[in-house]
C-alpha cells in the first residue's frame, strides 16, 4: 500500500473512531447520571471534523460548559423528573409516532432488537432496559462505527459495507426519525442547562450524520404514548467483542432508576 493510500486509510479509520466516541458521549449524557458518567463527559475529548456544520460547532461549547458546571445531585434529580418519575420527555422511540407505524409498538421493538442481535448484541440480565431507549440506540450506533472501523482497517470489504448500510438503515428507520422530537421536548422541559445543551448537541450531531450518510428520515413529531416502560428487556451486552473482535461493551453501564 502506498503512503498516500495508508494516510487515507488512517484518516477514514480515525473518523469512524471519532464518530463512535461522539455517540458514546451522547449516550452517557442521557443515561442516569453517576460519578463515572460525569467524569467521562468532563474529561473526554469530543473529536472535531472539518465538515462539521456551524450549528454543531456552536452546540459543542455550550455542552462542554454545561458539563463543567454540572452538579451530580441536581442532574440526578432532573433526570428523574424528565425521563423517569414524571416522564416529561419520553426517552423511548416507541413513544413517538405519526400513523406510519402500522405494526405498532411490538413490531418497532422487534425491529430494533433485530438490529442489535444481527451485530452480536445479546440480552443482559443485569441491566434490563427497553431496546428503544435513547441511550441504547446511541450506543448501538457507536458500536456500529467501531465495527466499521475494524472492518476497514483489516480490509474486510463485505463487513465494512454491511456495517455502513446498518448505520444508514438504523438512522433512516429509527434514530434519525425521532431524535428531533425528543430533543425539542427536552429543550422545552428542562430547567437546567445540562440537558438543554445535551439535547441541542444530540439534534445537530444526528442531523450531521444523516447528511454525511445521505439519509433523509421521515420525522416522527408526535408523542403517542408516554409513561412507564412495559418491562420488555433490551438485547445488549458485551458479546459484541467476542463476535467481531471489536471492543463494544455493555450498552448501558448501570441500571436505570425504577
Amino acid at each position: 500500500m502506498s503512503p498516500a493510500n495508508t494516510l487515507d486509510l488512517e484518516c477514514r479509520v480515525s473518523q469512524l473512531l471519532g464518530r463512535a466516541a461522539r455517540y458514546k458521549f451522547l449516550a452517557a449524557a442521557f443515561a442516569y447520571p453517576d460519578p463515572p458518567m460525569l467524569a467521562e463527559l468532563r474529561e473526554g475529548r469530543w473529536p472535531d471534523f472539518e465538515h462539521d456544520s456551524e450549528a454543531l460547532s456552536r452546540a459543542l461549547p455550550a455542552f462542554r460548559a454545561a458539563c463543567a458546571q454540572a452538579d451530580l445531585a441536581s442532574l440526578q434529580e432532573e433526570h428523574s423528573v424528565l425521563f423517569d418519575r414524571q416522564v416529561r420527555c419520553s426517552p423511548y422511540e416507541s413513544s413517538y409516532g405519526d400513523g406510519r407505524r402500522l405494526g405498532g409498538k411490538p413490531v418497532e421493538l422487534a425491529d430494533i432488537a433485530g438490529f442489535y442481535t444481527a451485530f452480536g448484541l445479546e440480552p443482559s440480565s443485569s441491566h434490563p432496559e427497553m431496546p428503544d431507549h435513547i441511550a441504547l440506540e446511541l450506543t448501538f450506533m457507536s458500536v456500529l462505527c467501531l465495527k466499521e472501523a475494524y472492518a476497514l482497517f483489516h480490509g474486510l470489504g463485505e463487513g465494512q459495507e454491511v456495517t455502513r448500510e446498518a448505520r444508514r438503515g438504523f438512522l433512516s428507520a429509527h434514530l434519525g426519525r425521532w431524535v428531533g422530537a425528543f430533543a425539542e421536548s427536552v429543550e422545552a422541559a428542562a430547567e437546567g442547562v445540562f440537558f438543554k445543551a445535551a439535547a441541542a448537541l444530540l439534534r445537530e450531531f444526528v442531523a450531521e450524520e444523516c447528511r454525511t450518510l445521505g439519509v433523509v428520515p421521515s420525522p416522527l413529531d408526535c408523542v403517542v404514548a408516554a409513561g412507564e416502560p412495559d418491562g420488555i428487556a433490551c438485547p445488549f451486552a458485551s458479546a459484541c467483542e467476542e463476535s467481531s473482535g471489536v471492543p463494544g461493551g455493555e450498552m448501558v453501564r448501570r441500571p436505570f432508576p425504577t
